[in-house]
């Protein structure tokens, strides 16, 4: 009760012989802490008054530092556990500057912050006589640290300290200090003579200092991952790095979300010393106008050695600074990209750059939207820079056909021997294609397609693509005939429902022709059908708006071409002058077996043209024509035609040329018969092929 403690207080006026008081844990209400603090003006005998979990309140810590400052016998006050919480530690601070008899101070647990600290490191400059001092489980901070750092440099007095907390609010790391705030207080302990024990977060006993903090460099790594930063915390930072001897090699501000400006400036601030190689400031929310402060920095700069980067946003202008950058730098060998929001323009940027850099070893660009002309890009890049040797593209939406053209790289690239490129699946130099291939197109983009393309010049696997509906144009199949004149696993190739026209069509007859090859064989032609093919075999032009006048290249190409078996030309117009020029070409193809015209109408000299062509054709089984009742009698013909083909193809071809089989020639001698040989049957076959 109020009453009984006012009662001891009045007898502490007078009294001489009580030297300690123990008050703790007794909820004192703040009418005794004012009788207390009015007896201790007066009291010349207490030594050590304990207060602890009074529940006192900033009013109480007042009255008490008012006190202070005139009693002359008080030597230890505890007033731990009472969370009295910040804006209560002034009075008491200016009457530690005039109290010369209290040596220790317990205040731990009262939920004291920077600017409480900050009022007591004032005091701490001018005391002399104040030996030991409890802070811990407080929020003091980095900006409190540095307040302590710096009164220590001056203070001789105090011997021990203790700041200790159970949590430290906003970091991931709550047992222990950061770095760089150790580093503070050990530039102080390095001229402060008087302490032995100084007590922090995850240090026993900084005192002595360790001897990583005794030498130069004093603070090779300053980690602040994932830690929030506040505005005290920069402050005290910028204060470390301040200092001359920091000798900071690698700093992390990785997730410390502080924004363009800060981090910016911090790390211009790091960059000042020829020590730092290594700078992580990776999801800082970094934005365009940071990217080009950061790339000014880094221009002229020749000690950093890895920047990372990730989880910032990169725009158009941002990669058009640090691809800058990188054209000019080359002392730094790694670089983190990933994550930045990275598209088709600041890959294509960054590519261009990696072609001129000389320095980067390492680039990790994962987890970003790269387009495939965005890959492709990076391929050319890859295949002519130097110095490469760790490509990081996990996380990359990466189609089949980029990862041929990520292989090429590896193969063809002045680093191949040693590049390396890390994928969400392993990707090697010898990667192939699926077996089959549906490609979405998009429209008119045309570097994509050009990827596509280039990627089929060095692939050994893809038998099938298929590129209908693609809404592709006569200049995207240009990069496609480049591409099919080299490579020859390609079988399947489906064009249906795309807009090729006539440059198009000729592009796919400079394909189709085979030039400079003697005509094959009845055999030959038989023997290819069961092994595997080598070139295309079956190509779908069906619905591309082709006229007569486009189907006249293909036409000719057909002449020559001895590997295409099926070809669809439904859906377009190809007109009596069309139908001829094909018809013409049947009676000297000897490979192709199925095509489709789609319908006629009344077309009578074209027909006849095809009924001429298939008298002769011994290859064509399956030729679809539609027409009306008036050309019945040529699509009766056709169709015989194409019943007698299938049987000499699929029946007596075979047959003739069956190993198994045994095949003789009865002479005019009665019971004489003579084996006819292989390279006589295979005569036969181009008999019947030429003749039947």
């Amino acid at each position: 009760m109020p009453g009984e403690i006012s009662k001891l207080a009045d007898a502490l006026k007078s009294n001489t012989t009580l030297t300690t008081l123990n008050l703790r844990d007794n909820d004192l209400w703040p009418e005794d802490i004012i009788a207390l603090a009015e007896a201790l003006k007066t009291n010349s005998a207490l030594k050590t008054l304990d207060l602890t979990r009074n529940c006192l309140r900033p009013g109480d810590i007042d009255v008490l530092g008012e006190a202070l400052k005139s009693n002359e016998s008080l030597e230890t006050l505890t007033l731990a556990g009472n969370q009295v919480g910040t804006g209560s530690m002034a009075v008491l601070a200016e009457a530690l500057k005039r109290n010369k008899t209290l040596t220790t101070l317990h205040l731990n647990e009262n939920a004291l912050e920077a600017a409480d600290v900050a009022k007591l490191a004032e005091a701490l400059r001018e005391n002399k006589h104040l030996q030991t001092l409890d802070l811990s489980g407080n929020w003091i901070g980095s900006l409190g640290i540095l307040h302590l750092s710096e009164a220590l440099s001056v203070n001789q007095t105090l011997t021990n300290l203790n700041i200790r907390v159970d949590k430290i609010s906003g970091r991931s790391q709550s047992d222990s200090l950061l770095g760089f705030e150790i580093f503070l207080l050990a530039e102080a302990v390095k001229v402060n003579t008087g302490l032995t024990s100084l007590e922090v977060p995850g240090v026993d006993n900084l005192i002595p200092l360790p001897e990583r903090l005794l030498g130069d460099p004093a603070l090779p790594r300053i980690d602040l991952r994932e830690n929030k930063l506040s505005k005290d915390d920069v402050v005290a930072l910028t204060k470390a790095l301040k200092k001359k001897d920091t000798g900071v090699t690698d700093l992390s501000m990785k997730g410390c979300q502080i924004g363009s400006r800060v981090v910016i400036s911090l790390a211009r601030m790091a960059m000042g010393y020829e020590s730092l190689t290594k700078l992580n400031i990776a999801g800082n929310e970094i934005e365009n106008r940071g990217f080009v402060e950061l790339a000014k920095l880094l221009k002229g700069d020749t000690h950093l050695r890895a920047l990372n980067i990730a989880g910032n946003t990169m725009g158009p202008t941002g990669a058009t600074a640090m691809a800058d950058m990188l054209k000019m730098n080359a002392t730094l060998t790694l670089l983190n990209v990933e994550e930045c929001s990275i598209g088709l323009g600041e890959i294509v940027l960054l590519s261009e750059a990696l072609e001129k850099n000389t320095g980067l070893t390492k680039l990790n660009v994962g987890n970003n939207k790269i387009s495939p002309e965005g890959i492709a890009a990076l391929t050319n890049a890859l295949v002519n820079n130097t110095s490469l040797i760790d490509l990081d593209v996990r996380g990359v939406r990466i189609l089949p056909f980029e990862i041929t053209l990520l292989a090429e790289a590896l193969r063809e690239g002045t680093s191949r021997a040693t590049l390396t490129v890390r994928a969400d699946k392993p990707i090697k130099a010898d990667a192939p294609l699926e077996s089959k291939l549906e490609y979405v197109h998009q429209g008119a983009d045309y570097r994509r397609f050009a990827g596509l393309c280039k990627s089929l010049v060095h692939n050994q696997s893809l038998t099938t693509l298929m590129l209908n509906a693609n809404d592709l144009c006569s200049d995207d199949i240009l990069p496609l005939r480049d591409a099919l004149m080299t490579n020859r696993t390609l079988n399947v190739l489906n064009l249906a429902g795309n807009a090729i026209g006539l440059h198009g069509v000729e592009a796919l007859a400079v394909v189709l022709t085979e030039a400079g090859q003697a005509p094959l064989s009845g055999a030959q032609i038989f023997r290819r059908r069961t092994e595997d093919p080598r070139g295309l075999t079956e190509l779908n032009l069906a619905a591309n708006d082709l006229c007569s006048d486009d189907i006249l290249p293909l036409a000719k190409a057909l002449k020559q071409n001895y590997t295409l078996r099926s070809l669809n030309l439904s859906g377009n117009h190809i007109g009596t002058k069309g139908v001829a020029a094909l018809g013409r070409a049947l009676k000297v193809n000897r490979c192709l077996a199925s095509l489709d015209f789609g319908g006629f109408d009344k077309r009578e000299k074209g027909i006849q043209v095809l009924v001429e062509a298939m008298s002769v054709n011994t290859t064509m089984t399956d030729l679809h024509v539609s027409a009306n009742d008036e050309l019945g009698e040529q699509l009766s013909f056709i169709a015989q035609r194409k019943t007698a083909n299938k049987e000499l193809q699929s029946t007596i071809i075979p047959m003739v040329l069956e190993p198994s089989m045994h095949f003789h020639l009865q002479l005019e001698a009665p019971g004489v018969w003579v084996k006819i040989p292989m390279a006589m049957r295979e005569i036969i076959a181009d008999f019947l092929f030429n003749i039947l």
